[in-house]
Formats: structure tokens, sequence, C-alpha cells
């Protein structure tokens, strides 16, 4: 009688026990790596997104920085005399500078009058 460990069934019902043992070895380590890189590379993208959130970050600063000159610069301009009234007080100063000729034409008419009387 044959033991059923020397039966031709049992030693390929053993080798496909085997065969299938090594699959499942492969595919679980091929599983394990796949999840590695996906964890690497998760790991990877959210390094990115947070160096993208930080610049993100510094832009809005910048941003808001930009909007303050801005305004300051229109309430600067706003402060500047406008062409009309730089023309106009260039009008008031060439008034002025003929009233102060004038007065002193005055004063040295006066002066030679005092002096022509004999002084005092």
């Amino acid at each position: 009688m044959i033991e059923f460990h020397e039966h031709p069934v049992y030693a390929e019902s053993r080798d496909v026990e085997s065969a299938v043992a090594d699959a499942r070895y492969d595919l679980e380590r091929s599983i394990d790596d796949e999840r590695n890189d996906r964890r690497a590379t998760r790991e990877e993208l959210l390094g990115e997104i947070q160096g993208l959130r930080s610049y993100v970050d510094e832009v809005v600063a910048e941003l808001a920085e930009l909007h303050d000159l801005t305004k300051r610069v229109t309430e600067l301009e706003q402060k500047l005399p406008n062409v009309y009234e730089v023309h106009d007080l260039a009008g008031r100063l060439d008034d002025q500078r003929e009233v102060i000729a004038e007065l002193m034409g005055r004063v040295e008419s006066l002066e030679r009058s005092r002096n022509a009387m004999g002084g005092v």
C-alpha cells in the first residue's frame, strides 16, 4: 500500500501550497513596498505643500505692505500741490517780488532824500 506522503497528488499539492505561499509572500512584500512608496510620496507632497503655504504667507504679507505703501503714496499725492496751485504760487511770488522791488526803490529814494537834506 502507498502511503499518502508518497502519492504524486500529495507531492503536487505540496508544490501548489508552496507556490501559493511564495506568491502570497511576494504580494505582501509588493503591497508593503507600495505603502512605503506612497507614504514617502505623501510626506514629500506635504513638505511641498507646507513650503507653498509659507510662500503664500510671504506673498500675502508683501501684498499687504504694497497696499499700505500705495495708500501712503496716494495720501502724499493728495498733499502735493497740483499744477494750477504751483502756477498760482509762482504768480503770487512774482507779485511779491515786484512789491519788494518797489519798496526797495522807495527806501533808496528816501535815503537819497535824507542824504540830500543833510542827513540826520
